[in-house]
């Protein structure tokens, strides 16, 4: 199935202007799983490798054993890529965590002189670990101030991740930038249910429930676009969540949250942190940190000023658990 890429331009633009200038420090592109990053960044990195001046390499730091599926880059930085890794399992990982190592000496075997180079790592906090994020985001600014040393024109590297504990870490020092990438809006979420040909009485629903997540969208359509099937996959983190809790003591922040995720500001720490650990909700920056604007303050999808339920179904499913 080939899945459309829709309504996105305002993202790839944002990027396709920082890359052309060059960006300083690190841009962490963060947002629920399954909004898109990856997509969106194979498509940029498609964009680019089509200008002559752009030198692109693009890391998908979960892909476990495809060589070709976890780094695109020219075949001079590929060679170094396989001189490093070898044999290994988890090899998407092993690539994003040894960059240092082949990037810069496959780079100084081709002619990169007044070329942008644009590097992007994939989902790499899942990859090598919160705990080391911060040691890795140094290096990364480390080599990023190197890469002018090749007399080059421009130099961009952008990192995704899906980990919400991730962005406390990466912000605790000034060697990054984080930008929220969100789920499609309304009318593009209709516009992709229709594209998949999801019945037309319940669209309506499905966009209550996924909140315009892609990757929950994309379940559906393998489901069936069956409801009830659908929310069983989400059903195990959620009893999972509640067992770490005591439901009681508990109940009543939840039932708040659930309502108005922005009651987490006056909720108890370890509530506000479990659920923001299993990827339930995610703090929102600043609207000037927002790569399209997204999202707007909405009840109904779960969408608050400060906090947002990842996916609206999560709330649907503790207020069941909860009853």
């Amino acid at each position: 199935m080939n899945i459309p890429f829709i309504n996105r331009e305002v993202e790839v633009n944002t990027l396709l202007e920082v890359s052309s200038r060059g960006y300083y420090p690190i841009l962490y592109v963060y947002g629920p799983e399954g909004c898109g990053k990856t997509r969106l960044f194979r498509e940029l990195a498609n964009k680019l490798r089509r200008e002559g001046d752009y030198l692109v390499i693009y890391v998908d730091a979960l892909e476990t054993s495809n060589f070709e599926r976890a780094i695109l880059a020219p075949k001079e930085i590929v060679l170094e890529v396989a001189k490093v890794v070898g044999e290994i399992a988890g090899i998407g990982g092993y690539i994003a965590k040894t960059i240092t190592e082949w990037l810069l000496k496959g780079l100084r075997k081709i002619k990169v002189k007044s070329k942008h180079i644009v590097v992007m790592v994939d989902d790499v906090v899942q990859a090598i670990g919160i705990e080391r994020v911060n040691v890795y985001t140094k290096k990364l600014l480390d080599l990023l101030e190197e890469l002018y040393t090749l007399n080059i024109e421009s130099a961009t590297i952008i990192v995704s991740t899906s980990e919400g504990r991730s962005r406390r870490e990466i912000l605790r020092h000034r060697w990054a930038t984080m930008k929220l990438l969100w789920n499609l809006d309304s009318k593009a979420t209709l516009r992709l249910l229709e594209t998949l040909k999801a019945p037309e009485e319940e669209r309506r629903e499905y966009l209550k429930l996924t909140g315009g997540n892609p990757r929950a969208i994309i379940e559906l359509y393998y489901k069936g676009w069956n409801i009830e099937e659908w929310k069983q996959t989400y059903k195990e983190p959620v009893k999972t969540l509640l067992r770490t809790l005591d439901r009681e003591g508990y109940k009543r922040e939840l039932i708040e949250v659930v309502e108005d995720p922005d009651r987490l500001l006056e909720a108890s720490e370890l509530l506000r942190e479990k659920l923001i650990e299993y990827n339930m909700v995610i703090e929102l920056p600043v609207k000037e940190l927002r790569l399209a604007g997204q999202p707007e303050r909405n009840l109904e999808l779960g969408v608050g000023e400060e906090y947002a339920w990842q996916i609206p179904v999560y709330r649907y499913l503790i207020r069941e658990q909860l009853a």
